[in-house]
């Protein structure tokens, strides 16, 4: 069976769906750069977290973040943050809890947590994000656009990147993007790569 059709359709709608956004996540992409950026600077460490496929892509930010694409330079101070998912059923009501005794040990004012939630129907790391609101870390979140309860806890200073898309794997295939964009960004603030 040929599933070239089905392959070209994907990546149609892939194209079609990222460029549809680009104007609505162009300038909290550009915000979420600068804040990672400023914190490296200013000597503070970056974590990263989400669950299932989200933490595969905290894992790769974090990893991009270690190893540049472009070209050889140090690592930068960026880490995922752990946690046991075969406890989410069991334990929590709330399942970022899961997250709250790693952020609570590593986390420190001025550090950058990046929360990644590409579940469609609800927000699943409100609560971590309201810990860190109270310890001073920074927050982006990069979710979905039904997902606004996010902007409704972070601060000012905060950044949350809420693409209207409504398939899970295309939110995920944005994320993905957004993640090269942006570590491409960090690099260049940072180290000039790219220039």
């Amino acid at each position: 069976m040929d599933h070239y059709q089905d392959i070209a359709s994907h990546f149609e709608k892939t194209i079609e769906l990222t460029s549809m956004a680009v104007d609505h996540i162009a300038e909290p992409i550009q915000a979420a750069a600068k804040l990672v950026s400023k914190a490296l600077i200013s000597g503070h460490k970056i974590m990263a977290c989400g669950f299932g496929a989200d933490a595969a892509l905290a894992q790769l930010f974090v990893a991009q973040s270690h190893f540049s694409l472009k070209e050889e330079r140090p690592g930068l101070p960026m880490l995922t943050l752990p946690t046991n998912e075969s406890e989410i059923l069991t334990s929590f009501s709330d399942p970022s809890e899961l997250f709250n005794p790693a952020l609570k040990s590593l986390g420190q004012e001025g550090d950058v947590l990046f929360c990644i939630d590409s579940n469609i129907s609800t927000a699943r790391l409100t609560g971590l994000v309201e810990l860190a609101v109270s310890r001073k870390i920074g927050i982006i979140v990069f979710s979905q656009a039904l997902n606004i309860v996010y902007s409704n806890i972070i601060t000012s200073n905060d950044v949350c990147i809420l693409p209207k898309v409504q398939c899970r794997m295309h939110l995920i295939e944005l994320t993905t993007i957004s993640i090269q964009i942006m570590t491409s960004i960090i690099d260049n603030k940072i180290f000039g790569v790219g220039k």
